[in-house]
C-alpha cells in the first residue's frame, strides 16, 4: 500500500481521536515537533528503521523526539504504530498532521491545524495494518 496512504490513514484517525478528546492543538504541537526532529536530526529515521532495534528503545525514541511530557493519547498512538510495524512512515504520519490545506482540496481556506489531512475521506482511517 502507498506511504502516502498509510500515514494519511494514520494521521487522520490521530486527528479524529485528537478532537473527540479536545486535545488537538497539544497533538497538533506533538506532531509538529516530532516532524521537527526528523528534519533536524536525519538519523532519527535510520535508526527508528533498524529492525536490530527493540520496540521499547524506539518508543523511546519515538516519544523522545515528540517533545515533554506527551499527551497520552500521543504516546498510545506511537505504541499503535509500534504495533503494527508502520514507524517505518511515522515522518510521513507526522506531516500529513501538520500539512496545511492545499487549494484544490479546499479552495478559499486559511491554514488550521490539522487541515492538511480534512480532504480525505472519512472512511480512510487506519485498518489493523491493510
Amino acid at each position: 500500500m502507498d506511504i502516502g496512504v498509510i500515514s494519511v490513514r494514520y494521521a487522520r484517525a490521530l486527528l479524529k481521536s485528537a478532537t473527540d478528546a479536545r486535545i488537538e492543538d497539544a497533538v497538533y504541537t506533538e506532531m509538529q515537533q516530532l516532524a521537527k526532529s526528523y528534519v533536524e536530526v536525519p538519523q532519527l529515521r535510520f535508526t527508528i528503521d533498524n529492525p536490530m532495534l527493540s520496540k521499547d528503545k524506539k518508543e523511546a525514541l519515538l516519544l523522545t523526539a515528540v517533545g515533554t511530557k506527551p499527551t497520552d493519547l500521543t504516546k498510545a498512538f506511537i505504541q499503535l504504530v509500534l504495533k503494527e510495524d508502520r514507524e517505518g512512515v511515522m515522518q510521513f504520519i507526522a506531516n500529513s498532521y501538520v500539512t496545511p490545506p492545499t487549494e484544490e482540496c479546499h479552495p478559499g481556506t486559511s491554514h488550521h491545524r490539522g487541515a492538511g489531512i480534512s480532504c480525505h475521506r472519512a472512511e480512510d482511517a487506519p485498518d489493523g495494518g491493510e
